[in-house]
């Protein structure tokens, strides 16, 4: 995933070699290990460059064992917004200072999207619309009759117009105005 700054661009991969006791790791600024992983968890590592095209940052989040391909990043001015399993961080990428950290519901997220100022969270269980960083308060929740994912891999979540498409296993489809409410 690459995002674009006025005078940067972040791009976001998968560290597959990066081990947290490795005694040769890739060069890292920083590296925000979000719940205290040891060599004997099981998880993977984010790998976070900022080319700022005279110099770059690198740094790493250690997060769960499925990082998914999704949208999982936001870039807010100078505030790259990571979506990380059920935690939500803030990196000022200019300092690598971590600015906030916030937890999730129990859960399984795919993606964060920018929405009526502020963020949705796409969920397997939950759609969750939250206030703008860095309190992250919940606004409102939408669960459907099923997880909102699809036997044959079709889409399942889509943003359109101030509304939100949602399809769960057994096909039904949902659409979800800016409030949270079922049209």
């Amino acid at each position: 995933m690459i995002l674009h700054g006025d005078s940067f661009k972040v791009k976001i991969d998968k560290d597959t070699n990066f081990r947290n006791d490795s005694s040769i790791k890739p060069h890292y600024d920083v590296v925000f290990n979000l719940y205290g992983l040891d060599c004997n968890t099981s998880y993977e590592t984010l790998s976070i460059t900022i080319d700022f095209y005279s110099t770059e940052k690198r740094f790493a989040v250690l997060g769960s064992m499925i990082v998914t391909d999704y949208q999982i990043a936001i870039l807010d001015g100078c505030n790259l917004i990571l979506l990380i399993d059920d935690v939500i961080i803030v990196v000022d990428i200019k300092t690598l200072n971590l600015i906030t950290q916030k937890e999730l519901p129990d859960g399984y997220y795919f993606s964060i999207h920018t929405y009526n100022d502020g963020y949705i969270v796409y969920g397997e269980l939950d759609i969750i619309k939250l206030s703008n960083a860095p309190a992250f308060e919940i606004e409102w929740t939408f669960s459907g009759n099923d997880i909102f994912v699809t036997q044959d891999d079709s889409s399942s979540f889509q943003i359109s117009n101030e509304l939100i498409y949602l399809k769960d296993w057994n096909e039904r489809e949902y659409v979800v105005d800016k409030n949270g409410k079922e049209l």
